[in-house]
């Protein structure tokens, strides 16, 4: 799997010309879309299509409060070991989708000089829509729903307002 993707917000990387410069990155897209834990960042292996992209989204929705909107963004892994970045295999607690936790990845070792260099590396993919997957909320909670009656993924192990979501949405369907 050549690609690995995480999830962001679009709007964070806008420039403001209030406040900022076309050079600039919002405080909010680092603070926000690249929030790491213990100097890490989080990652999931794919290949750029629909269907795995969908994957990544089932992985990533699982660990939420609520069914919204996503967007995903790719990169190949070369150009991230090009920058100089490693990746390391991170598969604990990840998702609660059993088969997919293998894929989970943690960039390492950062500091805010690395982070901001990632973030300059992004912008550009970003506001290019370069590679950037969005999913509505109907599609997320298809993912979801799915995966609860495929037997993929076990409902009491959500969070119980995402759990609640989705008996919402399942309402609205009937």
């Amino acid at each position: 799997m050549p690609y690995v993707a995480r999830k962001y917000q679009r709007s964070k990387w806008d420039i403001d010309p209030a406040f900022m410069s076309i050079d600039d990155i919002q405080a909010d897209a680092v603070g926000v879309c690249l929030r790491t834990s213990s100097n890490n960042l989080s990652f999931w292996r794919c290949e750029n299509n629909q269907l795995d992209v969908y994957e990544v989204a089932l992985a990533v929705a699982c660990k939420g409060t609520s069914i919204d909107k996503m967007t995903l963004i790719l990169f190949e892994e070369d150009d991230i070991f090009r920058l100089g970045f490693q990746f390391h295999e991170a598969p604990e607690n990840a998702t609660h989708v059993e088969d997919l936790t293998s894929r989970h990845l943690n960039l390492t070792h950062l500091t805010v000089a690395t982070l901001s260099n990632f973030a300059h590396f992004m912008k550009p993919r970003v506001l290019d829509q370069i590679q950037c997957y969005i999913l509505t909320a109907r599609e997320v909670f298809g993912l979801l729903d799915n995966a609860i009656s495929a037997g993929r993924l076990n409902k009491t192990s959500l969070d119980p307002k995402l759990s609640q979501d989705i008996y919402k949405w399942a309402r609205r369907q009937q």
